[in-house]
């Protein structure tokens, strides 16, 4: 039977369940990491939405956020006219569920049970329902984070636009984004 995450909107009272909130050693799974803990409140106030995802255990699996992107994007290629976008500001799964649960792995992302897939699933449904006319979901990714690119392949995600590279950390990032279907 599969594990069935539960998203739960994210607010201040839940803020102790995400304390020591562990993505992982690297840069790349650190920063959503701090992210959720320091943050998703300032975010959530300012219009994006957040959830956190327990599993039938009620343990906390990982988190997702989704909001409208600051700016028109020229979307699909980089001569198309310029349409509003949603962007996913950061998404993390705790180190401990990652490729969790092994016996629900498929390479359907539509059935995929694992963790994961679960979450993606519930934000581009989100996304879909999202009021205005949204033409895409738009992310960035670490180029080192290819467990992560793998997820985003699996659901459609494709590169477009030229890397973005960070002004205060000089990090560089890749531009992933999904039509979404109207």
């Amino acid at each position: 039977m599969a594990d069935v995450l539960f998203p739960v909107p994210f607010d201040a009272d839940l803020l102790p369940f995400v304390a020591g909130f562990d993505c992982g050693p690297d840069p790349w799974e650190q920063e959503p990491s701090y992210w959720i803990q320091e943050h998703a409140l300032e975010a959530i106030a300012l219009g994006t939405k957040v959830w956190l995802y327990m599993n039938q255990q009620d343990l906390v699996v990982g988190f997702s956020s989704l909001d409208v992107s600051k700016s028109l994007l020229r979307y699909p290629t980089p001569k198309s006219p310029r349409v509003p976008v949603l962007v996913i500001p950061e998404l993390g799964l705790k180190k401990e569920f990652k490729g969790e649960p092994k016996a629900e792995r498929t390479s359907d992302p539509n059935t995929d049970g694992r963790y994961s897939s679960q979450i993606m699933r519930h934000l581009l449904d989100n996304a879909h329902q999202w009021q205005g006319n949204m033409q895409a979901v738009s992310l960035y990714v670490d180029p080192r984070n290819v467990a992560a690119i793998r997820l985003y392949q699996r659901f459609g995600f494709a590169t477009y636009g030229a890397p973005y590279k960070e002004p205060h950390t000089g990090i560089s990032y890749d531009r992933y984004a999904v039509r979404l279907a109207r």
